[in-house]
């Protein structure tokens, strides 16, 4: 397998994508995987030190430009084909790469991806979907930006990825889809979900019909399908709230005298807590929908959180995802 990374991309960029490329070659032990690190060279080969144990199994593409993160163009595949985004998503395009991974900007990830390798036959809108760690497991949530404006057979698309996906990477047997609404009667919300709550209810296995966004978090389903605006604001305010949370925690244990004794006996529990709330623990978001294998890791990623994205992008091509979300596509077109 060979994997692309835009070395560029990203808050903590070049070191944490170093060093999870390194981390994840150590851990995954398999010598036919080689990674293409994309971006500036002799930036790179002044951190050669951290790779020198895997250099038979990395290659160095050079780019001079790098995409920032607030800059916006739906044509950076034009603009910037020196940028190391465009020159990693070019490694698919042109068969030298299986799948990318980019902590860089969304949109450009998004927009280069679909310019230069496609869709999937049969879908009509990529999208997020990132995991969201609960108390009970977890969820995807799609679309979490990448479609403001949305129709109901889009919420069908995103539903089927988001079941094979779970199947696949997460073994997750015959995943149940809700519908993120105002409600829980199928004619509740607005003319979007309402004829999206038919749409999904004839050809949807395990379709639990809509959910209310206090429910999301108990377990009650594997996959929250929404519009993109909407999925986004839920994301940021999960990660705005669970900030706040432990901050507050802190603060309260540090403000009492006896939370500070009894703060040693309770550090395992804080720690596991926060360790299952963490989004680095479950690697990169896959942008579901487009003609191959690319994942978007988060803007602030560690070197774990780089680590971990390579493990579901290994995970993806060895489950054969692309290929399965094709032949279920095909399926629902031919109305099987």
């Amino acid at each position: 397998m060979k994997i692309a990374i835009d070395l560029m991309g990203g808050d903590n960029a070049p070191i944490s994508n170093i060093k999870g490329s390194i981390d994840f070659l150590d851990e995954i032990n398999d010598k036919s995987i080689h990674i293409y690190f994309v971006g500036d060279k002799p930036k790179i080969l002044s951190h050669r030190t951290l790779f020198t144990k895997f250099k038979k199994q990395i290659s160095i593409i050079h780019s001079s430009d790098v995409i920032k993160s607030d800059e916006r163009s739906a044509k950076f595949h034009k603009t910037r084909p020196d940028s190391s985004l465009v020159k990693s998503i070019n490694l698919i395009k042109n068969d030298k790469a299986d799948a990318v991974i980019s902590a860089g900007n969304t949109g450009a990830l998004l927009t280069t991806s679909l310019f230069l390798i496609g869709k999937i036959p049969g879908i009509s809108r990529p999208a997020l979907a990132p995991y969201v760690p609960t108390q009970k497991n977890g969820f995807l949530l799609c679309d979490a930006g990448a479609n403001v404006n949305i129709k109901p057979k889009h919420l069908l698309e995103f539903s089927v990825m988001c079941q094979i996906y779970l199947e696949q990477i997460l073994n997750i047997s015959n995943p149940k889809v809700g519908l993120l609404n105002i409600g829980s009667e199928p004619l509740k919300g607005n003319d979007l979900t309402i004829e999206a709550f038919s749409l999904l209810n004839d050809n949807i296995n395990n379709f639990y019909g809509n959910i209310e966004p206090r429910y999301i978090f108990d377990g009650y389903v594997d996959v929250v399908v929404c519009d993109g605006f909407t999925g986004n604001l839920i994301l940021k305010t999960i990660e705005g709230l669970i900030k706040n949370t432990f901050e507050r925690l802190s603060s309260n244990i540090k403000a009492n005298f006896l939370s500070k004794l009894a703060s040693p006996l309770m550090k395992p529990a804080f720690n596991n807590l926060k360790s299952s709330l963490d989004y680095e623990e479950y690697g990169g978001t896959s942008i579901l929908g487009v003609n191959g294998i690319v994942y978007k890791a988060h803007g602030s990623s560690s070197s774990k959180g780089i680590k971990n994205t390579y493990h579901s992008v290994y995970n993806s091509h060895r489950n054969d995802v692309l290929k399965r979300i094709k032949d279920r596509m095909k399926k629902i077109d031919n109305n099987e």
